[in-house]
């Protein structure tokens, strides 16, 4: 038995140490992922920690067979696809300071101004939700194809043939932009 795994029965025994070991191996690149999902700081710091309280909370219940990174980020993705659904109910801006705002477009999160953004960061704005996942997921967190299939519930293949069309898509519209 991995450690991993070994520490994953422990926290559904009730074990905080157990807790703690996840905490401390996957806070790094949940927040990373978080953060390119939600608007601001605070609410990727938020919504992580509350994922591991909730996972805390939840432990007695939590499936005894798992692939834990995988069933870690897609339960993390969940909680922020539940929290987006929730603001988006509320109110369409959803964070806005000086520089920037936020917008929920078409189930996007999207800057309204991109006049501050990088050429690489428009060009990933006009990819579709799914292709911006896998992008991030694959290359600002490295998580492998195989791994982004199971946080994302989609098949292997679906997710390399997204992540093909958004780099096809990304080339396109940079080659356009140097060329203007």
């Amino acid at each position: 038995m991995t450690e991993q795994l070994q520490k994953w029965q422990e926290l559904r025994d009730g074990k905080q140490s157990a807790l703690e070991f996840f905490f401390r191996c996957y806070y790094p690149e949940m927040y990373r992922y978080a953060s390119g999902l939600l608007p601001d700081e605070a609410s990727v710091q938020d919504q992580v920690q509350q994922f591991f309280l909730s996972l805390w909370e939840k432990h007695e219940q939590l499936p005894a067979q798992v692939k834990v990174k995988s069933y870690l980020f897609q339960s993390l993705r969940f909680s922020i696809i539940d929290e987006l659904r929730r603001r988006q109910r509320s109110r369409i801006v959803l964070w806005e300071n000086n520089d920037h705002r936020f917008e929920w477009h078409s189930g996007m999160l999207m800057p309204s101004d991109y006049s501050s953004d990088t050429a690489i960061r428009e060009a990933l704005h006009l990819l579709s939700p799914t292709q911006q996942e896998i992008i991030f997921l694959r290359f600002y967190n490295n998580i492998p194809y195989p791994e982004i299939a199971e946080i994302m519930g989609m098949r292997y293949q679906s997710v390399r043939n997204a992540a093909h069309r958004g780099f096809k898509k990304i080339k396109v519209i940079l080659k356009k932009d140097h060329l203007a």
